[in-house]
């Protein structure tokens, strides 16, 4: 994951696209844990890696940024779960 990543806790890198790794839950799912200051505000994407290996839409297209605001739930541990429609280095977007 990369994006605006060095506003939140813990001295993480800022757009690094393979800065900060997520880890395998299992065949299509992967997560990381990531704190900060409640009121924070990150932009975001995926990768693997590289900004060559970068997340796409459905039609292979461009995305923009993804955004959240950091806010407590209930319990105090805030849940973002996202999908990612495509890769720039995968069929049916590359080779």
């Amino acid at each position: 994951i990369a994006g605006s990543l060095d506003r939140l806790s813990g001295g993480l890198p800022a757009w690094n696209p393979g800065g900060v790794a997520l880890t395998k839950v299992d065949a299509t799912t992967w997560q990381v844990t990531l704190t900060g200051t409640e009121g924070t505000q990150v932009e975001y994407k995926y990768t693997l890696g590289s900004w060559e290996k970068v997340e796409k839409d459905g039609t292979c297209g461009e995305l923009g940024n993804r955004s959240v605001t950091l806010a407590w739930g209930a319990d105090g541990a805030p849940v973002v779960s996202d999908t990612v429609l495509n890769w720039r280095n995968v069929a049916p977007c590359g080779n």
